[in-house]
């Protein structure tokens, strides 16, 4: 996909941001009919899975060589459209085989938690209105004002005075006590007044009953408009916010997370030729002290690493090749402490085709810096296959480490 290339942790963080603005749409959608649901722990699994989704998917997209994770329209498309891609209606990204069947366990699992969620959040109404009920059934006046506006917007008053009298008329049981029963009938005339508002005035109901003085202020906010649960989409998002600043700030200011983010994406295998050459100048100048010093310890380790990786068997030749390249281009005596005994040590890899580019890599190294220091005769004219007996692999390591040695 042709895009302009970026930084591959900047795409990163555009498929979050836009992940984080399109998993609250999609949660928003799912729970429309729950003003609080932002208060339920749920609800943050939900949107936290539905972040995470497009970044894994952007990850296997570009490690089965669908994408480049440096693709800034691969990025916006991934983080936006991640739903269509896996249903296949995006012709120019094809997900990996049997994608789809990965893709139903994640959304019968959000369809199981979405069904929670509306069994917490009806829960919750109901304990609400029980505790509001109790409240204005405690106390008279407010009882008398609230009757007094049901009736007023009843859509049957006949209706309505009609159930308000066979609460009033109802035998009390002998086991129950005169005053006990006395309040659960003015509890549940409560319950019938305050449902009978609701259904006539679903979108205002809150509103008559404050300016009637039936609920207090703070009762409106906490009872009617759960507005003390609508704070935590606020906090959640400031927690988010300061955990992104934070860690951005860590990786931007830490050498050590810089360093192994280049020696990452330098290896990577199907790196573009921009993203590669962004590593390659991070990497060379960290491997360029100034003249006299020695090479810092994370450059070190890093050289080390790179170096190490040229054991692995089934490592490309093309790897190898930049691997080599680097270290030689960037030699001086430091670099040169480092690198030299690792590409001597990596003589033994299983990889013949590798071994003969770290052997040419020491000659170029030797013409280059140690030409006053002869090589043992024959080591120049070696020549590497995959059938070279394991003593004459032997005996050239050993000869290389006696030349530096002698070099030291």
């Amino acid at each position: 996909m042709s895009s302009l290339d970026i930084p591959a942790h900047c795409c990163y963080l555009l498929i979050l941001l836009l992940g984080m603005v399109v998993a609250r749409g999609t949660v928003n959608a799912l729970l429309p009919s729950s003003p609080s649901r932002w208060g339920f722990v749920d609800t943050w699994a939900l949107f936290g899975a539905h972040v995470l989704v497009p970044l894994l998917m952007f990850w296997v997209l570009d490690y089965s060589g669908a994408l480049n994770d440096t693709s800034l329209f691969a990025a916006v498309l991934v983080g936006i459209g991640y739903r269509e891609i896996i249903s296949g209606g995006v012709n120019s990204i094809t997900m990996p085989a049997d994608t789809a069947r990965l893709w139903q366990p994640f959304e019968k699992w959000v369809a199981t938690v979405t069904a929670r969620l509306a069994v917490q959040t009806a829960a919750r109404r109901a304990l609400i209105e029980d505790r509001l009920q109790g409240q204005i059934a405690a106390d008279a006046p407010r009882l008398q004002l609230l009757t007094v506006l049901a009736l007023d917007y009843a859509g049957n008053r006949t209706e309505l005075l009609t159930r308000l009298d066979g609460i009033e008329k109802e035998a009390r049981p002998s086991q129950v006590p005169e005053e006990a029963f006395t309040a659960d009938r003015k509890r549940r005339a409560a319950r019938e007044l305050l449902r009978e508002l609701q259904a006539q005035k679903p979108d205002s109901y809150g509103e008559l009953l404050r300016d009637r003085g039936i609920v207090t202020r703070g009762d409106y906010y906490v009872y009617i408009l759960d507005r003390h649960l609508k704070v935590f989409p606020f906090v959640g998002a400031a927690i988010v916010g300061a955990g992104l600043v934070v860690g951005l700030c860590w990786f931007y200011t830490s050498e050590s997370a810089q360093i192994r983010y280049h020696d990452s994406r330098f290896v990577k295998v199907n790196a573009t030729n921009a993203d590669r050459f962004r590593s390659r100048t991070f990497l060379a100048e960290r491997l360029s002290p100034p003249a006299g010093s020695p090479l810092a310890p994370l450059a070190r380790a890093s050289v080390e690493r790179l170096i190490g990786r040229l054991g692995f068997k089934d490592l490309p030749t093309g790897i190898a090749d930049e691997i080599l390249r680097l270290v030689v281009n960037a030699r001086n005596p430091s670099v040169n402490a480092v690198s030299v005994p690792g590409l001597i040590g990596n003589l033994r890899t299983d990889n013949p085709d590798v071994r003969g580019r770290i052997a040419q890599a020491l000659l170029d190294l030797h013409d280059l810096d140690y030409s006053k220091t002869p090589l043992v005769d024959g080591l120049r004219e070696w020549r590497t296959s995959g059938k070279e007996p394991v003593l004459e692999t032997n005996t050239r390591v050993a000869q290389w480490e006696s030349w530096w040695r002698s070099v030291k």
